[in-house]
């Protein structure tokens, strides 16, 4: 926001409007999110910033990339459908960071945790059966089935089913 400003001017007015605590920087953040960008970039950003939340754990970069890529009633991976690194931190304005050493995604601040908690209901109130959805469906491609019972199912993360894992061991959590 600060730094999106032209003139050090505009970027001195644009510190000095900033909201009064972090739940409104937060909320004004997300409204930016909406107003800022066509509704599928909107989608997008939403929906990784809700897996970000939700998950069980800390997801690899790769994971998100192919979580946020399943939609309902897919029956195989679609790799052109798959978003770029780069796309998913735009579409969400800051408010999600890749840890380098890690590759793993995360909230920028634990604070954004905090926020989430408390606006659960408002922005994710579907989001643990989404993410279930979502994992039962990757677990559903045909060919993936075909492809692990004719493989070693370890041979499947290394070949490009990069949420497999996770998929198996936590949708029933979502």
């Amino acid at each position: 926001m600060i730094l999106d400003e032209v003139t050090v001017a505009m970027r001195r007015f644009a510190l000095h409007s900033l909201p009064p605590g972090l739940h409104a920087a937060y909320n004004g953040t997300i409204v930016r999110m909406r107003e800022s960008q066509s509704q599928s970039r909107y989608d997008l950003g939403m929906r990784a910033l809700m897996w970000t939340y939700l998950a069980e754990r800390p997801l690899k970069v790769i994971e998100l990339r192919h979580a946020l890529s399943v939609k309902d009633g897919d029956k195989a991976l679609h790799r052109n459908n798959i978003p770029s690194a780069n796309i998913i931190l735009r579409c969400c304005c800051g408010l999600v960071t890749i840890d380098d050493e890690t590759s793993t995604v995360r909230l920028v601040h634990y604070t954004l945790q905090e926020y989430l908690k408390s606006y659960y209901e408002k922005y994710f109130p579907t989001g643990h059966n989404l993410i279930a959805r979502t994992c039962i469906t990757y677990l559903d491609f045909s060919d993936l089935i075909t492809y692990y019972r004719s493989t070693n199912k370890y041979q499947i993360l290394n070949d490009g089913y990069a949420l497999f894992r996770y998929a198996c061991s936590q949708w029933g959590h979502h």
